[in-house]
Parts: structure tokens; C-alpha cells; sequence
């Protein structure tokens, strides 16, 4: 008599890092930026869609370098096979870091920029919270 059994393997899901850093910015964030414009009136409606396209190819060319070490972090955090919550929790501190050196560096502190900030930070842990970093994968063995 045979017994089945069934083994359920935690592999990372190496499309994590590229899936939170595209909805990061192509996505969540110019909705979240359209919504902050305006409701604080910064923007009109026209203005902010016009703007949009020039934010996020700004966006995406000046996010490569967090993109490229929140991919190596999590390269790091899954071979250690920490609990899934601090996983999750670590990455987004990562990123969140790597995009106030980047927005610092770009546009510098000042009480305009603020707003935005918090707009993609917010966009950081949504896009975070979407995907799963783990994927199972069933193996039947006899």
C-alpha cells in the first residue's frame, strides 16, 4: 500500500520586487499624486493628467537605484526564510528609506514636497501589502 503525501515548499517569488516597483510608481502613486493635487488644489484636473506622464517616466528613471537594492534585500531576507509579516515590514522600511535619500537628493526638503512624499510612501506600502513574497508549491511524493 502506498501513502501520498504532500509537501508544501515556500520558494520567494522572484517577481516580487519588479511587480511592487512598477504598481509603485506606474500606478498607485500617480493616483494617489492626481488625488493629493486636487484636493489641495495645487493642480487642476488638466494640468495634473498632463503632468502625469513626465512623473512617471521621472519617476522611474530616478527610482532604478531603490529598485536595485530592495531587489538585492530581498535576495538577502528570503534565503534567510524570516516569518512572513517581518518580511514584509523590512522591505518596506527599505524602500521607504531609499526613496526619502532619493527624493532628498532630488527635490530636496522643502514643506511643497512633503505632501508628496507621504503620497508615494503610502503608495510604497500599498504596492507592498498587494503581493506575496512567498509562493507555495505543491509536491506529491509517494
Amino acid at each position: 500500500m502506498y501513502i501520498k503525501r504532500k509537501i508544501k515548499l515556500k520558494k520567494p517569488n522572484k517577481y516580487y520586487p519588479f511587480s511592487v516597483w512598477i504598481t509603485t510608481i506606474i500606478i498607485i502613486a500617480p493616483v494617489l499624486t492626481f488625488f493629493y493635487w486636487t484636493v489641495t488644489d495645487e493642480m487642476t484636473r488638466t494640468d495634473s493628467f498632463q503632468f502625469a506622464f513626465i512623473a512617471i517616466l521621472y519617476a522611474l528613471t530616478f527610482s532604478i537605484p531603490t529598485f536595485v537594492i530592495s531587489y538585492f534585500a530581498f535576495m538577502a531576507i528570503t534565503r534567510r526564510q524570516i516569518k512572513y509579516s517581518l518580511c514584509k515590514i523590512f522591505l518596506i522600511i527599505i524602500n521607504i528609506v531609499c526613496a526619502t535619500i532619493t527624493f532628498y537628493v532630488c527635490l530636496g526638503l522643502t514643506e511643497g514636497n512633503i505632501g508628496i512624499y507621504g503620497v508615494y510612501f503610502l503608495s510604497i506600502v500599498i504596492s507592498n501589502l498587494l503581493f506575496k513574497i512567498y509562493k507555495r508549491e505543491e509536491i506529491i511524493s509517494n
